[in-house]
């Protein structure tokens, strides 16, 4: 079976709605996939019908930006569908502070001689009751001129080493690992090789991280091993996931459109993803 447990659609900054998300996955092969968009889970209940009528299996997900000390990193939570309330009051409070962040990136942009429309920006996406995140930025860039294309956005303003880069800064790791587990859910760190995260993975670990994304699009052959490897030595659950944002959202040059169905999570990592997902849930998809 093919899984893909990293995925974004509109609602957070992919450009995808649920439905059109779930039937891309249903073409790629993939049988398992979950949507984790940024800080939200507001895409996850129109994704699960969509699902159900592609004959995809859905596991409910959000990808939480959070720290542990001055280290950004993101935590991929995996949960039941009948738990997808539990996190609409976390999801409030996250909308509040990506709002302000997109306020920041604004400002230093404007102190960069990037301007934009704040007000066109903002009025779009409330309209589509959808918080703006970098990429909807990158865009807005190219159509006022200052950028020719989306990685050139990134490179010059937004990336984490650029000038207008505002971090998000969410709940420390233990905070966002202990919720995961009140929730309940499966907690697992993403794209660990962002930020060099193996230096503190098992500081993570002894909060009660269970899981690793060894495998992710950005990964070669090496660092896959390589977390792999970590994972085993740290008693954690491996997770492979294609980090899919749209075919033509691809600001870091990372060929989107071959991500989905191109990650493969071997058949024992799978499963005892699985397993874990019904021990402290009561839920898991079929494999």
């Amino acid at each position: 079976m093919l899984f893909d447990l990293h995925s974004h659609t509109i609602v957070s900054d992919g450009i995808l709605a649920p439905e059109p998300l779930v039937a891309a996955a249903a073409r790629a092969g993939i049988d398992v996939f979950a949507i984790t968009d940024h800080d939200t889970v507001g895409g996850v209940a129109t994704a699960l019908a969509a699902a159900a009528a592609q004959g995809v299996q859905l596991v409910p997900g959000i990808e939480i930006s959070a720290h542990h000390g001055e280290r950004e990193l993101h935590l991929l939570a995996y949960f039941a569908p009948d738990q997808l309330g539990a996190w609409e009051r976390f999801q409030a409070q996250r909308r509040e502070a990506r709002w302000e962040r997109f306020r920041q990136i604004l400002a230093r942009l404007d102190e960069l001689g990037a301007s934009l429309d704040e007000a066109a920006l903002t009025a779009e996406r409330q309209a589509e009751g959808r918080v703006p995140g970098r990429p909807h930025v990158a865009r807005a860039l190219v159509e006022a001129g200052h950028v020719s294309d989306m990685e050139e956005a990134f490179r010059r303003y937004l990336g984490r080493e650029a000038p207008a880069y505002v971090a998000t800064r969410g709940p420390s790791a233990a905070e966002a690992i202990a919720f995961v587990r009140e929730v309940p859910g499966v907690s697992v760190l993403a794209h660990p090789v962002y930020g060099d995260l193996d230096e503190v993975l098992e500081e993570l670990t002894e909060l009660g991280l269970d899981g690793v994304e060894a495998f992710h699009f950005s990964h070669d052959e090496d660092t896959a091993a390589h977390f792999s490897r970590r994972a085993g030595e740290l008693g954690l659950l491996m997770t492979g996931g294609s980090d899919y944002h749209g075919d033509p959202e691809d600001p870091a040059g990372e060929r989107a459109g071959e991500r989905l169905g191109r990650v493969a999570l071997p058949p024992a990592a799978a499963e005892a993803f699985c397993s874990a997902l019904a021990d402290r849930t009561g839920w898991a998809p079929k494999t």
